[in-house]
């Protein structure tokens, strides 16, 4: 297995920038998720580590070996696609055996080699069908065995569970995280799922408009977002991001207006003064439904409208409207909670919240603060429960 850099690639189509002047340490052994919106660069940037595409300008190494102009079958990669790839007219075995067979590896060596692949994805059973005879989640094991099989240095995937419905992606993140264990593989996946990204990551990398906006473990992620694109970005439901006007500013204390009504005393920033606009970003689990008398003295209040209900089963989720602001705007605000609070539609509620748990962010995005202790929501049970359920049947 071996570590992947990249130093300050550029890639170009014709006029337009896909990326630009990224850097990312991949260490050996490591599970690494890219992540962002459609169009950020994250495939293209897959692509290139893989040698599908060539760099306009940069480095990229694999294992210590400078690979940037090496073709795709000299830089020791497998790569795993969303739309699977097998030759439909050849068995499970003949698909797995392919690759290894091209480089003349001998008949004992492909067998036992493919016989361990088979055992670790469980699917033995399967090893003389043709892939029209199989179900999704068998192909992405077969896709998976095909790569597994060769021994790569890395492994890149690409979207892989898209295909496939809830249930059974749940099951290969489980196989894919299970294998890169057993493994110790090193694993650079791609995915515009942040649920995915958060469940499955050792190391998230958040991209936008072709370059890195943050890199760093799930949680810290979560409860330490660089900017409000990270902030909004991870975390379901989204955080809620409400402006908000500082009232005063000393060395002592800092008072800020949010709209909706919500009047909060912070911790001094330095720099901000009164009058200027910030962001206040709330997790959705730190906010609950209830009445301002008899609230803890550290928490602020909202008025607000109920404007949706959904009950998940272990979640609820509760769509507000804030009260409208000076300039006649509401705002939209989530709740989320383990217990189904009694609300209906149209009912106006309280919405509280810790002060500590606001997230501060100044005009330009950046964040100006974090929870002390850094939001300690309920952001590692929601991804305990992603990881909660169980692995479909092998067969499946």
């Amino acid at each position: 297995m071996g570590a992947v850099s990249l130093r300050k690639i550029t890639k170009r189509f014709g006029g337009v920038e896909v990326l630009r002047d990224v850097d990312l340490e991949i260490a050996e052994g490591s599970l690494v998720v890219v992540v962002g919106p459609s169009g950020c660069g994250k495939s293209t940037l897959l692509r290139l580590v893989a040698g599908l595409e060539e760099a306009t300008s940069g480095v990229i190494e694999i294992a210590g070996r400078d690979v940037t102009r090496l073709p795709p079958a000299a830089r020791r990669i497998a790569m795993v696609f969303q739309s699977y790839a097998l030759y439909p007219h050849m068995s499970v075995y003949d698909n797995m055996a392919f690759g290894l067979r091209l480089a003349r590896h001998d008949k004992a060596a492909i067998r036992a080699r493919i016989t361990e692949a088979a055992r670790m994805l469980q699917i033995e059973h399967l090893l003389e069908r043709k892939p029209r005879a199989l179900s999704g989640g068998q192909r992405q094991r077969v896709a998976m065995g095909r790569a597994l099989v060769r021994e790569p240095a890395v492994f890149l995937f690409d979207e892989p569970l898209s295909n496939l419905d809830a249930a059974l992606r749940v099951g290969m993140r489980l196989e894919i995280a299970r294998l890169q264990r057993e493994l110790g593989a090193t694993m650079l996946y791609v995915t515009h799922d942040q649920t995915e990204a958060m469940t499955l990551a050792q190391t998230i990398v958040v991209m936008r408009n072709g370059g890195i906006e943050q890199v760093g473990a799930p949680l810290e992620l979560y409860r330490r977002p660089r900017n409000l694109f990270v902030a909004g970005f991870i975390g379901t439901p989204a955080m809620n991001v409400l402006p908000a006007r500082v009232s005063a500013s000393d060395s002592e204390v800092t008072l800020l207006t949010i709209a909706g009504g919500g009047e909060v005393r912070v911790s001094p920033l330095a720099g901000v003064r009164a009058g200027e606009h910030l962001s206040v970003g709330l997790r959705p689990e730190r906010i609950r439904l209830g009445a301002r008398e008899g609230a803890p003295s550290g928490d602020a209040a909202l008025a607000a409208t109920v404007a949706h209900v959904e009950h998940l089963g272990a979640e609820t989720h509760v769509y507000l409207n804030t009260a409208a602001d000076a300039e006649g705007k509401s705002h939209p605000l989530t709740a989320s909670s383990r217990e189904p609070p009694d609300v209906q539609p149209g009912q106006p509620v309280t919405a509280l919240f810790p002060v500590g748990a606001c997230h501060l962010f100044a005009a330009d995005g950046n964040a100006l603060s974090t929870p002390a202790g850094g939001d300690d929501g309920d952001a590692a049970a929601a991804a305990e429960r992603s990881t909660a359920a169980p692995a479909p049947p092998a067969g499946s």
